[in-house]
């Protein structure tokens, strides 16, 4: 991840999504249902769990939305990750970021956003937790608070997730390593083999028999 002119700050922050391996996972229930809770307290159409990668935002759950990622120059969320906190827009066509934005421009467009970053341990913001309404509007105080529980919830399942990987790497590597010093160790009790280049004949030492389960008068 070495494109040219990307910054330190953003290539630590593609290397700590990497790590969780979760870009373009198959859906999970426990994604699902913190978006259906999120739009529901919310009072909101739409609601999606978002993750920024270099080029594209992809949704790993989302309620209200009929495709899979968006191109990251026209997402709303990609304005979360400059901040540690909160970002709600109660009418983003009053917010100059987004006036060429299609996403807002376009007549059934977005009005609401309202983005929770998600933090991962490192301090790395690796999307959102987002409800979006095709109408001007705002969040409760509650609401706000709900959103950013909901988003705990979700880094929750992700650290989860990448602890486990980090096990599961961990156990295959000891088992490569256990393997290898077998091997290693079966190999060190060799003999010797040779081949007679005049005749093709093989011989072969009781120890490279036994290890390939032949008898001695194979």
């Amino acid at each position: 991840m070495r494109d040219k002119g990307m910054s330190e700050a953003e290539r630590a922050r593609l290397e700590s999504l990497a790590s969780y391996n979760i870009l373009d996972s198959a859906p999970e229930h426990q994604y699902d249902e913190i978006v259906q809770r999120a739009a529901k307290l919310c009072d909101c159409p739409i609601s999606a769990i978002t993750l920024v990668d270099q080029h594209r935002q992809w949704f790993k759950a989302s309620v209200g939305v009929d495709i899979q990622e968006t191109e990251r120059d026209i997402a709303l969320c990609d304005h979360t990750l400059h901040g540690s906190g909160p970002l709600i827009i109660p009418d983003t066509r009053l917010d100059d970021r987004f006036t060429d934005n299609p996403v807002v421009t376009d007549p059934n467009g977005i009005r609401f956003y309202a983005g929770t970053p998600l933090l991962s341990s490192e301090n790395q913001v690796l999307g959102t937790l987002c409800v979006m309404d095709f109408r001007p509007r705002g969040l409760s105080d509650a609401q706000a608070n709900y959103l950013s529980l909901l988003a705990d919830q979700v880094m929750m399942h992700l650290e989860l997730r990448r602890q486990n990987l980090r096990l599961r790497t961990t156990s295959d590597e000891q088992e490569r390593t256990q393997r290898l010093t077998g091997i290693a160790g079966r190999l060190a009790r060799v003999g010797a083999w040779s081949v007679e280049v005049a005749t093709g004949r093989v011989t072969m030492s009781p120890e490279i028999l036994a290890l390939h389960g032949l008898g001695s008068d194979t």
